[in-house]
């Protein structure tokens, strides 16, 4: 026994030469990007290194649940030799402890009382690490992986925390997991665990649906820009808002909150079509309801006349709808604040005397006048 793991070992510091990948998700990701034994997107042959999955090896009736990142993981690679009884699939290949005359064993030789099982297995751990990309909430990530294992895989953990509940599954296909807790910011990992008792011994994993996002929603992305830093009275203005799906899921049922600047006379609403196959609604305004297709984005602009006597903030808020999320980079809303001259002070006009008004007016003048006089002289004749 001490032969065969220290040649285990020696694999291992051969296999843990190697440059191990992890990728960075987005929901523009496919689950099967996870799938085992496989490189971009193709299936590996045998005996081939895999680029993101590691393996740790335990014999043990008391494995770790699951092993710490600190262990000697090493890189995992393809079974050298497929075993007949084991699951075959074209977008997915089987790992291996690869030991054995056939390479698809758990140690070398004998190791087990035949023709019976050992009563102490090898618990063969396989991990895959990811970086969540920036702008995916957490909450978002659903990853539905079909596993199998030979002899059983019974377990998996998103992060540490064990996946419940959890079927476990021998060599056939058809048992799956939906992965849709547990997830974080950042760097994330996934390990499922299989027990060998004897035999062949392997793991595969793979999605199970085709061309499936990693993610259950689309986050949706808003930014907003003004064609200028500063503006003059009587200066032209135009807004942009740009409203983006990130995700392979469309959104239905999305809103546009954008209320007019204060310091905007004459606004004018308009819409084009960004990426994808989104369409603009009709009519465009400030408070509008649209519909985002995965990988879309619409452009609404405001256009308007600065007047000079008021503020130029915008700010424009989304609600995501049904199959969107906001973006962590961007949150719900985006605004903008252009600085502005102010207008000068209007001058106050003088109220106008009508003919009349100026007949009284000189009337009254007069008759001042006239009383003036007369005072005068009675004054003189006493």
């Amino acid at each position: 026994m001490k032969k065969q793991l220290l040649a285990f070992a020696a694999a291992a510091c051969a296999l843990s030469s190697f440059a191990q990948t992890v990728p960075t998700l987005s929901c523009s990701s496919l689950v099967s990007e996870l799938n085992t034994g496989t490189l971009n997107g193709s299936k590996l042959g045998t005996s081939q290194l895999d680029p993101i999955w590691s393996q740790f090896q335990e014999y043990s009736n008391s494995p770790q649940t699951p092993p710490p990142n600190s262990v000697s993981w090493v890189q995992a690679r393809t079974t050298v030799a497929v075993d007949p009884n084991w699951a075959s699939f074209n977008d997915a290949q089987w790992l291996s402890p690869g030991q054995g005359a056939s390479g698809n064993q758990s140690a070398f030789g004998n190791w087990w009382p035949r023709p019976n099982p050992s009563l102490t297995p090898y618990n063969n751990h396989y991990r895959v690490q990811f970086n969540l990309s920036p702008e995916v909430p957490p909450s978002a990530l659903r990853i539905e992986m079909e596993y199998m294992g030979d002899d059983v895989a019974n377990a998996a953990y998103v992060n540490g925390t064990a996946v419940a509940p959890f079927s476990g599954n021998g060599f056939g296909g058809g048992v799956y997991t939906t992965l849709n807790t547990g997830w974080v910011s950042g760097l994330n990992t996934l390990v499922f665990r299989t027990a060998d008792t004897g035999w062949a011994a392997g793991f595969l994993a793979r999605a199970r649906t085709a061309g499936e996002s990693v993610c259950s929603v689309s986050p949706i992305s808003v930014t907003k820009t003004a064609d200028k830093a500063s503006y003059v009275p009587g200066d032209a203005i135009n807004y942009s808002v740009t409203v983006t799906s990130q995700g392979l899921v469309d959104a239905t049922g999305l809103s546009l909150a954008d209320a007019v600047p204060a310091g905007v006379a004459n606004p004018v609403w308009s819409c084009v079509a960004g990426a994808g196959t989104a369409v603009c609604p009709s009519p465009i305004s400030s408070n509008v309801v649209f519909d985002l297709p995965a990988q879309s984005s619409l452009v609404f602009s405001l256009s308007g006349t600065v007047t000079g006597r008021d503020s130029l903030d915008n700010t424009a808020t989304i609600t995501p709808g049904t199959g969107g999320v906001c973006s962590v980079t961007t949150g719900c809303s985006a605004s903008v604040s252009p600085s502005y001259t102010a207008a000068p002070p209007v001058a106050q006009a003088v109220p106008g005397l009508g003919a009349g008004a100026l007949a009284a007016l000189t009337a009254s003048v007069g008759l001042l006048a006239w009383r003036r006089k007369k005072d005068k002289r009675m004054a003189a004749e006493n």
